[in-house]
């Protein structure tokens, strides 16, 4: 899928969480040119304690979101890559603020 960006969650498979690797929102961190993207996973399970992961509402979108009423959470310490034709759709974009937020987490999970 052509045109996404830092800060939006898509829908893309596979990435590997935990014994799964089914279809999952995945938040793009950044784009590289080779049309490679830095993302991480967001799950609807609460991480174990202590985990770096950072709570996602719908009021943390600036646009769309996930489909859940329940917080989500970005598991920012599982970061891995995706090419961009294996994105599925795109599920919503960030608020600028936040994905800062999530931005600084994952760097400091590096």
């Amino acid at each position: 899928m052509k045109g996404c960006r830092p800060g939006d969650i898509v829908l893309a498979p596979p990435f590997r969480l935990g014994n799964s690797t089914y279809p999952r929102p995945l938040v793009i961190l950044s784009v590289a040119e080779a049309e490679e993207m830095q993302v991480c996973p967001v799950t609807s399970r609460p991480p174990p304690s202590g985990s770096p992961a950072l709570a996602c509402s719908l009021h943390h979108f600036r646009e769309g979101g996930l489909d859940l009423f329940e917080d989500s959470y970005i598991l920012v310490h599982k970061q891995g890559t995706i090419r961009e034709r294996s994105i599925r759709y795109k599920k919503g974009t960030l608020e600028s603020d936040y994905f800062r937020t999530v931005l600084e987490s994952a760097r400091s999970c590096r």
